[in-house]
This record gives structure tokens, sequence and C-alpha cells, in this order.
């Protein structure tokens, strides 16, 4: 499933569970016995669409979700908040369990959609990270080509060790590199990277 589409289900799923829990507290509170059963029918339906949603979304609600189990100080007793809020007879606790579901879920969809904003982030991230990288290499290799051709010395090793003129000068380059490097990728992207590029690139 698209974490497009596994958002829009998660929201109307947890919208269905603020109406049933609006329900259930209705019920809770009502006094008079008659008027109870003009809510059963609808609480009902309501718990029945619930438990048809609920195995479709489960598997990526156990993966994002903070946590489904509640725990009783008093007594230790522990429950699952997803499947005491949805199943079973109307009480208190199942109240208790869907005003955390409804958080478990605004953290889930929070966690999504987070995850949906930050993924053309890190594709650009990606290439122009690349091309730093590449141009980085070009450079270097340039160098090292530059030192063999034109460096003194009877072997490759004295001849890099001589060219010091030019190990400057590419001492030079990356310090002006990382700063054309922090222009290319962008601050927000290297703080997206986080360290050791942030440090690398002085953010």
């Amino acid at each position: 499933m698209k974490k497009s589409e596994l958002l829009e289900k998660l929201k109307e799923f947890r919208y269905k569970i603020g109406e049933y829990r609006e329900l259930c507290r209705y019920y809770l509170n009502e006094r008079i016995p008659d008027n109870r059963f003009s809510y059963i029918e609808k609480l009902q339906k309501l718990q029945e669409e619930l438990n048809e949603k609920f195995p479709i979304l489960e598997s990526f609600i156990n993966k994002y979700s903070s946590g489904r189990i509640n725990r009783d100080q008093s007594t230790g007793i522990e429950w699952d908040i997803y499947k005491k809020g949805i199943r079973g007879n109307v009480e208190r606790i199942k109240v208790e369990s869907l005003n955390a579901v409804i958080r478990d879920l605004g953290g889930i969809i929070a966690k999504i959609e987070k995850i949906i904003r930050e993924r053309p982030l890190k594709w650009s991230v990606f290439w122009r990270l690349s091309i730093v990288i590449i141009i980085f290499l070009i450079i270097e290799v340039s160098i090292i080509i530059l030192a063999i051709r034109y460096g003194e010395g009877q072997n490759l090793f004295q001849k890099l060790e001589k060219s010091w003129h030019l190990w400057g000068g590419a001492g030079l380059i990356f310090i002006i590199f990382r700063y054309l490097g922090s222009l290319i990728i962008g601050k927000e992207r290297i703080k997206f990277l986080g360290w050791p590029f942030t440090r690398f690139f002085k953010i």
C-alpha cells in the first residue's frame, strides 16, 4: 500500500474511532435506560465497520505504533488498547482505550506524514551529494595525473611526494570545494543528512 493511500485510510479510521468514542460516551452518560437503546444500533454498526477496517491496517499500526499495551498501575492488568477499544461491550475502560487509540493514531499519522514529506528531499540529497562527490573525485584524480606526468622522481611514490605544490593547491581547492558543496547540496539537505555532514560543511 502506498504511503499516501495508507495515510488517508488511517485518517479515516481515526475519524471513525472518534465518532465511536463519542457514541460510547453518550451511551454511558445516558441515565434513562430506554434512551440508551437509541444508541445501540449505531454502536453496533460502527463497531462492525471498525472491526472490518482494523485487520487491513493492523500490520502498519504495529510497525509505527508507540505501543498498543496499556497497564493499570494499581492492579497490574494489561490490555491491548485497539482490541479493547473496538471489541466487546461498552464500558468506561473502552472509552479510555479509544482515547489512547486516537493518541496513538495521531502519532502514527505524524510519522507517515514526515516520511512522505522527506521522500523528495531524500532523493534530492542523494543526487546533489553524488554530484559533489563526483566533482571532488575528478579534481583529486586530475591532481594525481598532473603529479605523475610532471612530478620529479624515479617512481610513482616519489613523484607524488615531491609534488607538494600541487597538493598545496589541492588543499586550497578542498577548502573552496567544501563551501561550494554546501551551496550545491543546500543547508536544509545537509541538516537532513545529519552528523558528520553538518560538521564537515560547517552547518
